[in-house]
Formats: structure tokens, sequence, C-alpha cells
């Protein structure tokens, strides 16, 4: 977590903020103010965070000018200067009312360093639902937050630069609160993020609306790998009460895939999500998932908390159904300790051959346990058959064999028994072979 430059920007804007008619004589002072604390919250080595001053604007906002924040490599971000407007009397009235926050001329050069780390507050959201965090022990209001000329240096995110703006209002008063905000790409490469969010406490409700769109050679195509002609969109439009949170979603990458779902949440006590995607391949996606998705992929899941709070989440349902597989799964795994017991179920038919070159087959299947820890030891058992297996140097007719392989870090085992039926090895016929008897173990 790295909110200790915020919190220290935050609270040197407070110190300097303070009624417009009275701040030209207290300018002097106001610059000690903020030296000094700025000097209190550094950590030489780890973060460092120094400020030219203060200027007075003629809006009327008072703004810290040549922010610098260091570590130990050097600086690491510069902020031209951070304005603040806001009405200081509303604080006796137990309210934050801000006109205006604006950091502009921003500058991040490059990762920042280990900073000191904050403690989370680790006591348990109101009702044990996932969306009752913690609000604002006053009311909040921030008319204008906006970030303009934000430049991101190459390596940073990728290995691309990038250059927005942005702007957003938030909101915590009486029943409900909200949050607005749009990012703009102000460089090459068209990019545009707009969210919006309200959440109304006595009703239980939670509205939630996400656009974002990036056009080819962006952030997106570069950090997951698509084609650099390939432009990426996503929406995510949800609406309801907490008990029944109805989702919808749908993520585009040109030529890469098309992704269309919904889902029903549950999110108070417990959390609980029933839904289904359809997954449609494009021309440029890897030749692997193009040939286990076929044409179209259709995802189908059921996964639910239990009530007890054990932290174990229960797979009630999840499949993936396409042209040439089936695979189905149901299970538990549990958060505290990551062990996972999941039945497996799946079939694959010829059209998967194309993995293997030189090889064919009419089908595959294996129906058996996965169980182990996650990351670490996994155990998969089970009847793995396999039908009208066809290569130049050996043929199997049909195969039924008793499966188990173990994955622990690097090494694999694998032990295999069972009888086949039309073997060929090389130039021994089936009719010479007969049914044969298989066994097979070892470790890589």
């Amino acid at each position: 977590m790295r909110a200790r430059p915020l919190i220290a920007i935050g609270l040197a804007a407070l110190l300097l903020a303070g009624p417009a008619a009275a701040q030209f004589s207290l300018l002097g002072l106001k610059n000690s103010l903020v030296q000094f604390a700025l000097e209190r919250i550094s950590v030489p080595g780890e973060l460092e965070i120094t400020a030219d001053g203060v200027d007075e604007i003629e809006d009327g906002s008072t703004a810290l000018v040549g922010i610098v924040l260091s570590d130990a490599q050097g600086v690491w971000m510069r902020i031209g200067s951070l304005a603040l407007r806001w009405n200081a009397r509303r604080i006796l009235r137990g309210e934050l009312d801000i006109e205006s926050v604006v950091a502009a001329d921003v500058e991040v050069l490059r990762r920042p360093g280990a900073t000191p780390e904050l403690k989370e507050d680790t006591a348990p959201a109101e009702g044990g639902s996932l969306f009752a965090w913690p609000r604002a022990p006053l009311t909040v209001r921030l008319g204008e937050m906006r970030l303009d000329r934000v430049q991101v240096a190459p390596g940073v995110i990728a290995g691309q630069s990038l250059a927005f703006d942005a702007t957003g209002a938030l909101r915590d008063e009486g029943d409900e609160q909200s949050l607005s905000l749009t990012l703009t790409r102000t460089d090459a490469v068209a990019g545009r993020i707009a969210l919006d969010y309200l959440r109304t406490f006595r009703a239980n409700t939670l509205k939630l609306d996400l656009a974002a769109d990036e056009a080819a050679g962006g952030l997106v195509a570069e950090l997951a790998g698509f084609p650099p002609d390939s432009a990426s969109r996503m929406t995510v439009a949800a609406d309801g009460p907490l008990t029944d949170w109805q989702l919808a979603f749908n993520a585009t990458a040109e030529r890469v895939f098309a992704l269309d779902g919904q889902a029903v949440v549950q999110a108070t006590g417990r959390l609980l999500v029933d839904g289904g995607a359809v997954l449609t391949p494009g021309p440029a996606i890897d030749p692997t998932a193009a040939s286990v998705l076929g044409e179209r992929a259709a995802l189908d899941f059921r996964i639910a908390e239990a009530e007890d709070g054990s932290g174990i989440i229960r797979v009630e349902r999840g499949s993936l159904t396409s042209p040439h597989l089936t695979l189905s799964a149901d299970g538990t795994y549990a958060k505290p300790t990551g062990a996972a017991d999941l039945a497996i179920r799946l079939r694959g038919g010829p059209g998967l051959a194309v993995l293997a070159e030189g090889v064919a087959f009419d089908g595959f299947g294996f129906d058996g346990r996965l169980a182990g820890t996650v990351p670490g030891d996994m155990t998969a058992e089970g009847d793995l058959s396999l039908d009208d297996l066809r290569t130049a140097a050996a043929d199997v007719g049909s195969a039924r064999l008793a499966t188990s392989v173990t994955v622990a870090g690097a090494r694999v085992g694998f032990d295999v028994t069972g009888g086949v039926t039309g073997l060929r090895l090389d130039r021994l016929s089936p009719d010479l072979l007969g049914e044969t008897a298989l066994r097979a173990a070892g470790a890589f």
C-alpha cells in the first residue's frame, strides 16, 4: 500500500488552506508549517516529500507548489502544484466541504521503491457485507477533483509512456455515498475510463457503471500480449439490492475475443455468485486457445461462500462447453489453507488433436478428483479413457486407465494402470498383440 505520500500531501494541503481574506499575511507562516509537516512525515532513504512553498491562485485556491517525492534511488514523482479550495467553517458543523482539489503537471518518472506500510483496519465489515466498507466519520463533499497533465514514463506501467487527464467528484452524506471518475488519455493513443457509483444504505442498493475503451496500440494490448492493432472495450453495469445484485458485463479485444456475460450476486453475510458468459474467439487469438474454444464457448458457474465463516468456498456448478471440449467441476476451496478438492469431468473431441503434431484421435475423457494445496502440491486421480488414437509409431483402439498424477513443485509423478485394445506398435499389429495390460509409473 502506497497511501503515505497521498496522506502526507493531503495534510500539507489542509494546513495551507484557510480563509482567503487572511491568507496574504500568513503565507510565510504557512510555508513554515508545510515544510515542518513534510519533514515530520518523511522517512529519509524511504520516502522524502519536499515542496517549494505555498502560492495563492486567482480563483481563491491556495496551492502547494513544486512537490517532489523521493526514495533511496532519487526522485520518482513530481507534482507542479496541488491546489485546494474548501469551506473551512463547515468543519465546525462536522462537514468536510471541499469545492475543488486540483493536481497539475504530475510526472511519474519511475516506479517507487518500498515505502512504509500503513496498517489496514482489520475490523470486520458491518453486517458482513462485502460492500459495507466504513463510511467517512463526517459528511464529505468533494465537488471537483482533477488531475491535469499527468505524464507516466515508459516502464512504470508498461513499455510505453502514458499521458492523461482525470476529473471526478465524491460525496458521502446522509443515506448515500457516491463517486464519479473519468480518465482520458491525452497522448497518441485514444482511451477513456468512466466510472459512476452510488450506494444507498437504507435500501441496501448499489448502482455501478463502468465503461472503458482504448484504441489500438494501447496499454491493454501491450500488457495482455494482444496484437498491436487490437483495440479494447469493456462495460460493466450493475444495480439492485445486495441480496440480489444484477450484473452484466461485456469485454472485447478486436480480432482476439468477445465476452458477454451476466451474474446475480448475493453479497450480504456471505458471497454467492451465479452466472454465465459466452466467449467468442477472434482470428488473432492464440492457436491453442482457438482449438479449445472452437467457434464459441459457454461458461456457467455458481460459487457460494460457507455461511459459518470458515472461509470455505463451494463451487456448486462450474462448466466450460465448446464444440471440442466439455469440462465440469464441483467441490470446495478453503481460503485460509488453500486446500482444494474438486470433482472433475472432462471430455475432448477429435478437434483437439491439432494440439499435438502427427496425432489423431476420436476422443478422450477423464473422470476423477483434483485435490491438494493451491499453490503447492496437487494430485489428480481418476479414470482416463482414450479412443482410436493414431500416430505414425503406434495406434490404440481403446484404452481405459486408472491414472494418478502428482505435481509437487517442479516434480511431476505419474502412475497409470489399465487395459488397452487395438494396440499397434510399429510393425506389431493388434492381431498379434491382442488385448494388452499396461502399467507405467515414473517421475520427472
